[in-house]
């Protein structure tokens, strides 16, 4: 009851979100719509008054002063169409940047359980509807509505018995409405695009979230997708000028129908059965509530349907109120060491089984962990925690003895990098891509740092160089390829915490020698930690942490527990075989 009592608060707070536009909409509405319910009547009182004679004299005169009347009806029209045309996008302008802004507030878990599909479809999609009732359907709705009601009361007044003559059919309209609407199908199609363009970037921003809030990059994609918006705003205005020229020129052309289809029925009447002045008015009646009431059902029925499109946008902007009551800290100072204590975890999807259990560890400053054990074993879920992409269901992780569910995540963020194994490349450039990590880095940083993950023979052997297109989640690169870029990107942002995800893993074994000794030398500013299957990698970690079944089974430097039975023997041996 509440969201719904929300939604429709928030439905007339956008309709009332540009006053001044829908007021001059409204206004042309009125007019328009008096224009075309006083014309049958004016009509009709002049034919009434003994004027029989004297109209035979000026049938041109009047048809004149009918078509100068409608024309201004039309220019009414036009200026009612663009105005709630450019009412509805601005809304659905304020919609989706409001709504991708609040969605990167988001936490992790958030985007875990919901569909990124789904995301997309409620930000374009959805909008998009919202767009079409505001732009559309609103103005529709209350102009037709009001004419039929109005137009009934005049037909019943005038003649109940004459009520089967509403039914009128006006052909020509289908001809200029076909020629009318190919110039609107080519300015609807660029709009698609310029819509499908922000779906892509939003599906691309839900693949790569991880990435986005380790590196505090929210406002790049805000900003990225605010040009894509802009973008979408300009079509909208453009089709809004042919929508709304279409739809005053047709409204101009079915009047002008009824005004030859009034003089060709003066022909009929000259035997004086009826007056000029009731047939004509109530045939000018009928045509209005016929189409009157077509428009108006249709419309109310999308104005349904636009509100429970806000509903589901709705959805995507309530607070999470559990953060909104956090007061963060912001450390004045990089972290010296990391702190689990009796740590435990579960997944929201598998609440009743524990992905970590009981974990104790201290990662002092500028040290080199790894992190080791078999696939589904707790690692990779240490590192979200690690990186407060979730909160622990039990126990506590501390930076500096803060809790982190108390810092900052913009700090948190500008203090991290990580590197996933499958790892994500925008579709952007490769330098692009590396500057993601570091929007400030030199072109010699650059240099420097693709020597160091061996990318330079790769950037030297494109037609493009450093400038080539990764393509869509970097697939125009190979898996190794991407890693480098990906290890490129986190290395020169020069992080206080570096968080290796199997980030080597299709790396050959040059380019992780190269980068081994790349990742020792950063020690001496960087905490790094690195979970490997290649113990060769992690052979010189001042701490190794062996996991099983969520838990920490073994821990030490590599040659304290090298000889020891038990997992990390057994992986030494497998590796060795």
């Amino acid at each position: 009851m509440e969201l719904k009592q929300n939604t429709k608060e928030s439905f007339f707070k956008l309709l009332f979100l540009e006053p001044k536009l829908l007021l001059f909409g409204l206004l042309s509405l009125a007019l328009g719509s008096a224009i075309n319910l006083l014309i049958p009547e004016l009509v009709r009182r002049y034919l009434n008054n003994n004027f029989a004679t004297s109209l035979s004299n000026n049938y041109y005169n009047l048809a004149l002063v009918l078509i100068a009347i409608f024309a201004l009806q039309g220019l009414c029209f036009y200026f009612r169409s663009y105005s709630f045309n450019l009412l509805g996008h601005k809304i659905a302008y304020r919609l989706r940047a409001d709504t991708f802004k609040n969605l990167l507030s988001k936490s992790i878990g958030f985007f875990d359980s919901t569909n990124s599909a789904g995301l997309s479809s409620r930000i374009i999609n959805d909008t998009q509807v919202i767009q079409d009732i505001f732009s559309l359907r609103i103005s529709v709705l209350i102009r037709y509505g009001f004419q039929v009601i109005a137009g009934a009361i005049l037909m019943f007044i005038i003649s109940p018995k004459l009520a089967f003559l509403i039914l009128l059919v006006i052909p020509i309209l289908v001809v200029f409405g076909y020629a009318l609407g190919k110039k609107l199908k080519s300015c609807s199609k660029t709009l698609q695009e310029a819509l499908g363009n922000s779906t892509n970037l939003i599906n691309e921003v839900y693949a790569s979230i991880k990435v986005i809030y380790s590196f505090g990059n929210s406002n790049i994609e805000i900003n990225r997708f605010n040009k894509l918006n802009q973008d979408t705003l300009i079509a909208g205005i453009q089709r809004s000028k042919v929508s709304s020229f279409f739809s005053s020129f047709i409204s101009f052309l079915m009047n002008l129908a009824i005004i030859i289809f009034f003089f060709y029925g003066l022909s009929l009447v000259n035997n004086n059965a009826l007056s000029y002045g009731d047939l004509t008015a109530f045939l000018l009646y009928g045509a209005i509530v016929a189409v009157s009431f077509s428009f108006a059902i249709s419309s109310y029925s999308d104005v349904l349907q636009g509100i429970g499109a806000l509903s589901r946008i709705n959805e995507l902007n309530i607070p999470d109120n559990k953060k909104a009551s956090i007061e963060f800290v912001t450390p004045e100072k990089a972290f010296s060491s990391i702190q689990f204590s009796k740590v435990s975890y579960s997944y929201d999807s598998r609440e009743k089984q524990l992905a970590l259990k009981d974990i104790n560890l201290k990662i002092s400053a500028n040290s080199f962990v790894a992190l080791v054990g078999s696939s589904g074993s707790g690692k990779s879920t240490l590192a979200n925690l690690l990186l407060g992409f979730y909160q622990p269901t039990i126990g506590e992780i501390s930076y500096d003895n803060i809790n982190l569910s108390h810092i900052s995540k913009d700090w948190l963020y500008n203090m991290t990098a990580f590197v996933p194994q499958d790892p994500v490349l925008f579709n952007l450039t490769i330098k692009e891509n590396i500057l993601y990590g570091n929007l400030e880095a030199s072109d010699s940083e650059i240099i420097e740092v693709c020597k160091q993950v061996n990318l330079t023979n790769l950037i030297n052997s494109l037609p493009q160089g450093i400038d080539t297109p990764c393509g869509e989640r970097g697939l125009q690169l190979s898996g190794g390829e991407r890693q480098r870029v990906a290890l490129a990107r986190a290395i020169i942002r020069k992080p206080s915490l570096l968080v290796l995800d199997e980030a080597t893993s299709a790396i050959d074994a040059e380019s992780e020698d190269s980068i081994k000794r790349v990742l020792y030398n950063l020690k001496a500013k960087t905490t790094i930690v690195m979970i490997a299957h290649r113990l060769s990698s992690i052979k010189e970690a001042d701490c190794i942490y062996v996991f099983k079944g969520g838990q920490i089974i073994q821990s030490g430097k590599h040659q304290d527990i090298a000889s020891i039975d038990g997992l990390y023997k057994n992986m030494i041996e497998l590796q060795e075989l």
